[in-house]
């Protein structure tokens, strides 16, 4: 195939299933807060007002939080011009959550053909378009560019700057590098392994005596810290102390973990290993094949080139193991873990290594059954797009039971409130008091009336809406429920898991 009908093919392949009924799936409750953000963040560059950025969510207590300005501000400008009340220039055509997840949308669309375009750089054409096509029908891709969250944008910038550094040094390429880097940093703690990658890269080649750049490095490093301070008025007055401060409290919030369900336990540090446990179940099963495969063979070509000058020889290859292996360290030291989109930062590298094993795998095949073989390695992931939709973050694939799925991590945050709320119209009035611990905020989204919002049993809701998700970690939630004499009129559920279960004051 041409290079532009395979560029127009994975856009294509990206954008549908991105953007098709955006805001169909539930609000997540942090996407509210988000919202108020964008609103803020873009009325302040309208408007010239810094003020709101010597202190605001980023210096939160207790709260471990992204700086997110990529996102916010083009949410916000979305927000502005394509919802109705934002704006007297707002062109009304979407409610406001669905505008600003365009950005996030559009963003994870065009990723998809951009990594094409850079992978071919580094490796053969097959392997780069195969990794590309992939990562465009991947579930959970697809469901991080379906939100308010700043995963997908990290996973977008970081692997763009890494990628543009490695191509020949010309002041656009660092300019490009330096900007995307800046561009993560803004977006969350996390790109900042990006410099600390590339100077380890540095100086591997340094001590073996292997051609480096110090200078561009230097220069990368002055423009990196240059854009990140531009962009981020916050740091203005004191660059390196303010953000320093932001650094210091990050780290500090992250040790104090989150709350969550792990493997049948509650807790508030799951285990080192637990990325490593999940991961095999939310990825489609011929992606899962491609990694073992691609794993053996780096395992066995492994003393062959990893530490002899041949293995440097594929820059991608080294600075993607490095950024891999720093990413991983982070995350699985991290007290705080909260499901798989913690690993989405290293999703193209796993990609790779999943083409890699695809593609060796299909040497043993016969000519005969290649189309075949290829049939069924993206029917997977594109039967995990059909059944899941539109709560792709949902999805896990066929080596797991619902029922066990849900008994090894937490999942179905604020997934219950659409179908809950739909189901109780009938019901509802003005002033009628529901119980929806945590997510109760995305109430008013699905229905006209004025709800009262209540957090305890003892203030006697009308209706109790108990998440699973919310119980699994409040063992005596039930309890207290049925010992008011609430009646359970109906459970809530998708593709198996169960979201959430109502109850009706006696």
């Amino acid at each position: 195939m041409a290079l532009k009908f395979k560029v127009f093919l994975l856009f294509i392949l990206a954008f549908l299933p991105r953007i098709i009924n955006l805001g169909e799936h539930n609000i997540f409750v942090d996407e509210i807060t988000w919202m108020s953000r964008c609103k803020d963040v873009y009325g302040a560059v309208r408007t010239l007002s810094w003020s709101p950025y010597n202190k605001d969510w980023w210096l939160t207590p207790n709260i471990a939080e992204a700086i997110g300005l990529p996102v916010t501000f083009f949410g916000g400008m979305t927000m502005t011009y394509l919802s109705p009340g934002y704006s007297i220039h707002s062109m009304n055509i979407m409610r406001d959550f669905v505008a600003t997840r365009l950005p996030v949308s559009l963003i994870g669309t065009f990723f998809v053909p951009i990594l094409y375009l850079l992978l071919r750089k580094f490796v053969n054409d097959k392997v780069a378009f195969l990794t590309s096509l992939l990562f465009a029908v991947d579930p959970i891709a697809i469901a991080l560019s379906r939100w308010l969250q700043h995963d997908m944008t990290l996973v977008a910038c970081t692997t763009i700057s890494l990628t543009l550094y490695l191509l020949s040094k010309n002041k656009w390429t660092i300019l490009g590098s330096s900007f995307f880097a800046a561009m993560a940093i803004l977006t969350k703690p996390q790109g900042f392994l990006i410099p600390a990658t590339l100077i380890i890269f540095t100086a591997i080649l340094a001590l073996r005596k292997e051609k480096y750049y110090l200078k561009e490095l230097l220069i990368w490093i002055g423009l990196a810290a240059g854009f990140t301070v531009l962009f981020f008025p916050y740091l203005w007055g004191n660059p390196i102390g303010n953000m320093l401060t932001y650094m210091r409290l990050q780290v500090s919030n992250v040790s104090l973990g989150n709350l969550t369900f792990f493997n049948g336990q509650i807790t508030s540090n799951p285990p080192w290993y637990y990325f490593f446990v999940i991961f095999p179940f939310r990825v489609p099963e011929s992606v899962l094949v491609g990694f073992i495969a691609g794993i053996t063979l780096f395992v066995i070509n492994i003393k062959k080139g990893l530490f002899k000058k041949e293995f440097f020889k594929n820059k991608l290859f080294t600075v993607g193991l490095i950024y891999s292996i720093l990413f991983i360290l982070l995350i699985c030291t991290s007290n705080k873990k909260l499901g798989i989109r913690y690993v989405f930062g290293i999703w193209p590298y796993i990609y790779i290594l999943v083409s890699y094993g695809l593609l060796f795998m299909e040497r043993y095949i016969g000519r005969p059954f290649k189309k075949v073989y290829w049939l069924i390695v993206f029917l997977f992931p594109i039967w995990g797009i059909v059944k899941f939709y539109p709560i792709y973050y949902l999805y896990h694939n066929n080596l797991i039971t619902p029922a066990k799925y849900q008994n090894l991590e937490s999942v179905g945050y604020c997934d219950s409130v659409r179908p809950a709320i739909e189901y109780l119209e009938p019901n509802l009035f003005h002033g009628v008091k529901i119980m929806l611990a945590g997510c109760d905020a995305a109430i008013n989204y699905y229905t006209g009336f004025t709800i009262n919002r209540v957090n305890a049993v003892a203030e006697k809701p009308d209706f109790i809406i108990e998440e699973v998700h919310n119980a699994q970690k409040s063992l005596n939630v039930f309890d207290d429920i049925n010992k008011a004499g609430y009646i359970e009129i109906k459970q809530i559920e998708f593709r198996g898991i169960i979201l959430a279960k109502i109850y009706k004051k006696p």
